[in-house]
């Protein structure tokens, strides 16, 4: 219910200050500033923090909105769903031996 209140309702239709505030962006933040890190370590392919945090959320909330929104589908375990997701996506984003700048 809360992942549906916080990312599946618009602000206008609830009249939220919390959704319209920078507090609502805060996980974003906390995703893009650990994203940042690991480019600066040379860890990961891309060099756009934005644009590999907005995949990494991207990925996760089409994960939970799918599991929210269709709870009769027999979907695998949201946990299983969302981890495997991410084991995918950061494999695809890790630098390798001979990874250039994508």
């Amino acid at each position: 219910m809360r992942f549906r209140l916080l990312f599946l309702t618009s602000a206008q239709a609830i009249d939220c200050s919390f959704v319209a505030s920078d507090q609502y962006r805060t996980a974003y933040f906390l995703l893009r500033d650990r994203v940042a890190e690991a480019i600066a370590q040379g860890r990961l392919v891309v060099s756009d923090a934005d644009l590999a945090a907005q995949l990494l959320w991207s990925a996760i909330h089409g994960v939970l909105a799918l599991a929210v929104t269709h709870a009769t589908f027999p979907f695998q375990p949201p946990r299983l769903l969302v981890e495997t997701m991410m084991r995918t996506m950061l494999r695809g984003l890790r630098r390798t031996d001979g990874d250039g700048d994508r």
